[in-house]
């Protein structure tokens, strides 16, 4: 959820100290700030501004700062303040990073984790409910808020600071009045930005605002000061020319700029550049002239100063980078290792594919790695024109090896690659600019798949990996095996059919690669005891692994998976069709049959709900004479299936409400496919039991139709207020017939038992050894 916090530009927030003074334009007033948060005033501040203004950075300039926190003080008598804030990001990987229960989530859990007394007042049923909910609606996030600020038996006062309510994806009006109900609780400040869109203007009339691009000409002055003033190709300049014609190009800028501080950034770095290249003052004016003042002009003349012999690379470029931000996560994870596109992947992935297969394996050299990232770095701004850029940031999450030098280019190769700016993809974005990016990227007739270079780059990143020995290292390390192979096996899922056979090649690649690592790595990495046992002999078995303990997965017992099996749980639908149709299955290890792994699916990927990848993937293993009945040490698909409904159900706050929705008809579509290929009515499964609150629940054991009621919201349990707010729908409508199936099929089995027990029966069979048994 730091991701977009943590991307913030640095640069000069030390030119922002001006607003806690007293606002001493007289042309452009603003609300004081200073006042504001000391003062007990009954609305909220809204700082609005252009795109590129600046927003963000004053945003994250007054978190945390010093002065902010003195003069909340000042507000709550000394008392104890609780901060929180929350940075939408429309481009993030990650849904709750612009929806309404991403921000109510977010802020509550800095809240009641800084003050947990408040948990039973934001949620007085909780603790005493016997079945909890599994997720919380977004009108339940927001009584949580009004319960915490009108209460008196807590003293809490909290300072509120969202950024971006213009990237919020949903209503933004209700999101608007939600938070100007909020500033007026007297125990309570609210602080938000955003661009000036007519909804926020009309819903934010009344309260105390700035709008930031009026206000930022000393800051843009002293930016440009700092970056050309003191640069010393342009103190000679000023030898030469005289320093007045040299201070009114820099005035120039300022004033050309508009308070936009992004257009500045990109103007100057154009002139140092010219700098560099011995440019002349004029030449130096000529560049500044050439720049349209507006964001998107601006864009579009930058990308036609692209030499167009770099055209096919930097379309590619782009393509990777969308088609990265495409693959989309769930709310219920999050790895921000996985979630940024780096340095490294990038210059794997911009690589041709036919490179993945023919590189050897072994890490590269140290002196290869500082020259692959200097020559992305000077792709980025010549085939790009600084559109796509490197951020140097330490990231959260961030796992550096220990096993490796402590070298600089090595952790620059964990540098993300970015946008400029949000403005800059959407800009990309533009149909007609779109549609011209993909026309260059082709290779005459033959469309230009991003997903299989990232697969490819992925894969390169394998055979280039660096020797780790310790266990943990391994596993969680950003530059381990086990993140780049489920990385390698998610990007399978998109590549397209035209791609099919590469794929597959080099999916076929990643058993290659780690079959050569894997038995050096298991002697070096591994507990003895687990070498000794066979667990972990196949690399697939760490994949995930968190998930199959979770499902109660007979992984546990010890049973090896292999590529096939990882392939089926990533739903690898055409890559599974082509080994079953060259008999691969057959000489799989005897274990888990492969319908029981595509019962349980990876939650990562969201997208699941909309491609229906697992029911292709269960549609397939059917054709290919699967059995939902089949027993592999007491347990069967079937079984394994209904654990999963119940599991989905439980988690469902790991989607959004449209995502969950999608899921749940999706895999009660597997249900049906499974009851009609004969499932079983009597399968009886055990669900681990598992902490909730301070609580343990006992296994429990549920019939099959108890668990098919519970997953799909049919079933009512007394005292589960909860309940009482169920919509029956087509889901529960369909459900209800699959469970008329399984009842009838029920019914025929206790008849032909009844059958079978009754002693003409007995007599039938007892007279007819040998032969097939008939009924009278």
């Amino acid at each position: 959820m730091n991701d977009r916090h943590e991307q913030i530009n640095e640069s000069h927030k030390r030119t922002l100290q001006w607003i806690f003074e007293e606002p001493k334009s007289k042309i452009h007033r603003w609300d004081n700030f200073s006042t504001w948060l000391k003062t007990s005033t009954p609305t909220l501040y809204w700082i609005n501004g252009k795109a590129g203004s600046g927003k963000s950075t004053l945003m994250d300039f007054l978190c945390g700062h010093q002065i902010t926190n003195a003069l909340l003080r000042l507000w709550s008598n000394d008392g104890p303040i609780i901060t929180a804030n929350f940075f939408f990001w429309l481009g993030g990987v990650h849904s709750l990073q612009r929806t309404q229960k991403g921000l109510l989530r977010s802020l509550l859990y800095q809240i009641l984790s800084k003050n947990r007394g408040l948990v039973p007042i934001a949620f007085p049923a909780f603790l005493d409910d016997e079945f909890p909910p599994a997720t919380w609606h977004n009108s339940a996030l927001e009584t949580a808020f009004r319960n915490i600020f009108k209460q008196n038996a807590i003293s809490v006062k909290a300072f509120l600071l969202v950024d971006g309510l213009d990237e919020y994806q949903g209503d933004m009006q209700s999101m608007a009045q939600f938070f100007r109900e909020l500033s007026t609780y007297q125990t309570l400040k609210v602080c938000v930005s955003s661009r000036p869109l007519p909804v926020f203007n009309k819903v934010f009339k009344d309260a105390r605002t700035l709008m930031l691009e009026y206000l930022t000409f000393d800051d843009i002055q002293m930016y440009v000061g700092d970056k050309l003033g003191n640069n010393e190709l342009l103190k000679d300049l000023c030898i030469s020319e005289g320093d007045a014609k040299v201070d009114a190009l820099l005035l120039d800028i300022v004033t050309k700029a508009r308070g936009v501080f992004l257009w500045v950034e990109i103007v100057v770095r154009s002139l140092i550049e010219g700098l560099t290249n011995e440019d002349q003052l004029s030449d130096l004016q000529s560049r500044v002239d050439t720049f349209p003042e507006e964001l998107e002009d601006l864009y579009g003349h930058m990308m036609k100063k692209v030499n167009p012999i770099y055209s096919k690379q930097s379309s590619r470029l782009f393509r990777i980078m969308r088609a990265f931000q495409a693959r989309r996560y769930g709310e219920g994870h999050h790895d921000p290792m996985q979630a940024r596109l780096t340095v490294r992947k990038l210059m794997f992935a911009s690589r041709d594919a036919q490179m993945a297969l023919e590189s050897e394996v072994g890490p590269l050299t140290l002196e290869e790695q500082r020259a692959q990232y200097r020559s992305l770095e000077l792709r980025l701004k010549t085939h790009c024109s600084g559109l796509l850029e490197i951020v140097h940031k330490e990231f959260m999450g961030l796992w550096y090896p220990k096993d490796l030098p402590d070298c600089p280019q090595l952790k620059e190769l964990e540098s993300s690659v970015e946008y400029i700016h949000r403005t800059a993809r959407d800009y990309l974005g533009q149909p007609n600019v779109w549609a011209k990016i993909l026309v260059d990227s082709r290779e005459g007739s033959t469309d230009f798949d991003p997903y299989l270079n990232l697969l490819a780059g992925t894969i390169l990143a394998l055979k280039k990996a660096p020797v780790l020995h310790d266990r943990q290292e391994v596993i969680k390390s950003s530059l381990s095996v086990i993140p780049l192979v489920e990385e390698a096996m998610g990007y399978s899922i998109f590549v397209q059919q035209s791609s099919r056979s590469e794929m597959v090649a080099l999916i076929d690649e990643v058993e290659s690669v780690m079959g050569n690592h894997w038995s050096s790595w298991l002697q070096r990495v591994m507990r003895p005891e687990h070498v000794s046992t066979g667990v972990l002999d196949h690399f697939s078995d760490l994949v995930y692994e968190g998930w199959s303990k979770d499902t109660d997965n007979p992984l546990s017992e010890h049973y090896p998976g292999s590529l096939l099996t990882l392939a089926v749980r990533f739903c690898l639908v055409e890559y599974v069709g082509i080994k079953l149709n060259q008999g691969t299955a057959s000489a799989e290890r005897s274990g888990i049959p492969l319908l029981d792994y595509a019962a349980r699916p990876l939650s990562l990927y969201v997208t699941f709900a909309a491609d229906l990848a697992p029911l292709r993937m269960i549609t397939l293993l059917f054709l290919a004479g699967a059995n939902p009945n089949e027993s592999f040490h007491g347990r069967t698909p079937w079984e394994t299936l209904l654990r999963t409904v119940r599991l989905i159900q439980s988690n469902r706050s790991g989607f959004g409400q449209k995502e969950f929705v999608a899921f749940q008809e999706m895999w009660l579509k597997i249900v049906e496919i499974f009851v009609k290929r004969g499932a079983s009515p009597s399968a009886v499964c055990t669900i681990t039991g598992h902490y909730i609150t301070d609580k343990v629940h006992e296994n429990r054991t549920y019939g099959a139709a108890s668990l098919i009621k519970e997953g799909f919201d049919i079933s009512e349990r007394p005292g589960n207020q909860r309940c009482g707010n169920r919509q029956w729908g087509p889901i529960q409508d369909r459900a209800r017939v699959i469970l008329d199936m399984l009842e009838e099929r029920r019914d025929t089995e206790e008849e032909q038992l009844v059958v079978l027990e009754s002693p003409d029966a007995k007599l039938s069979i007892s007279s007819k050894k040998g032969s097939k048994c008939c009924f009278q």
